[in-house]
């Protein structure tokens, strides 16, 4: 069953790449969301 599957979907690329309109490469995904950064600066240790 996986060797038909294989060979299915095998067919279905070859028929639809030539179908398919040449799109340039996937836009890259969203980068990862960097945490929130602090505008403020590290508090100072606590004194003695």
């Amino acid at each position: 069953m996986k060797f038909q599957l294989t060979i299915l979907t095998l067919a279905v690329l070859a028929v639809a790449k030539p179908q398919a309109p040449p799109d340039p490469a996937p836009a890259p995904p969203d980068p990862a969301p960097t945490p929130p950064s602090t505008s403020e600066p590290p508090a100072p240790p606590p004194a003695p």
